[in-house]
């Protein structure tokens, strides 16, 4: 193990353990104590760039004890998630989406998919954004839990953190797409074309429904789209 894999290494376990302080509560009902990781969770989006990543290892702390509590609760997992992603400790978010993922269902198994599945696109692994897409996929046309995510709420936003939207969420699922489209090493039909209808299940669908939701000036939309004009002219 080289000195840069060991600094990596250790800085990580530096960074989990600081947030691992004992927490002080009162109250120890993990639903309680999951309300009271999502509330330091919001304060630290709203508090950027001041003292953010310690609101989030607060967040972590109530989460932890959430689980000690009660080892199935599905929503403390999803805050551990979107916690360790926000501090750079993607290994530990994908652990804990995993974690959460089996032991959610409705609303909080959504946003679990959703935050799992934009993680393992960081990865650049072919496998990994397979499984994104698929995440992402049934985070928005629904499974037998929760609705289609334009079916009822088109203006869906991630209720911890609003500039979330369920335009990030189609963005995101076409750039997967994307890099499948670009490194499956047989064809497969994912890419679709610029005739597509928004809400396709394509890179291109997926990618206008993201514009309709965004805007066309919005600097996401124009990233995305600069890239599938690109793949098109090869």
């Amino acid at each position: 193990m080289g000195r840069k894999t060991l600094f990596i290494l250790f800085l990580s376990l530096f960074l989990v353990w600081g947030c691992l302080e004992d927490p002080t509560t009162e109250d120890l009902d993990p639903r309680t104590l999951t309300d009271e990781g999502w509330e330091f969770f919001e304060n630290a989006v709203y508090a950027y760039p001041v003292d953010q990543e310690s609101l989030f290892c607060k967040a972590i702390e109530k989460f932890e004890l959430a689980i000690y509590m009660d080892p199935q609760m599905g929503d403390a997992y999803n805050g551990l998630g979107w916690s360790y992603m926000r501090i750079s400790l993607e290994a530990d978010a994908i652990l804990n989406f995993y974690r959460g993922l089996s032991r959610s269902s409705g609303e909080v198994k959504r946003e679990i998919a959703i935050g799992l599945g934009s993680t393992l696109l960081q990865e650049s692994s072919l496998d990994k954004a397979e499984t994104g897409a698929l995440l992402l996929r049934t985070a928005v046309f629904g499974e037998a839990s929760f609705p289609p995510i334009d079916s009822l709420t088109p203006m869906w936003t991630f209720p911890h953190d609003p500039a979330i939207t369920a335009g990030d969420v189609h963005l995101n699922l076409s750039l997967a797409y994307i890099f499948i489209h670009r490194n499956s090493p047989e064809p497969v039909a994912v890419l679709g074309t610029s005739d597509d209808m928004p809400n396709t299940d394509t890179a291109w669908g997926q990618y206008y429904q993201g514009e309709i939701l965004l805007g066309t000036s919005d600097p996401r939309v124009t990233s995305v789209y600069n890239i599938l004009i690109q793949i098109q002219d090869i």
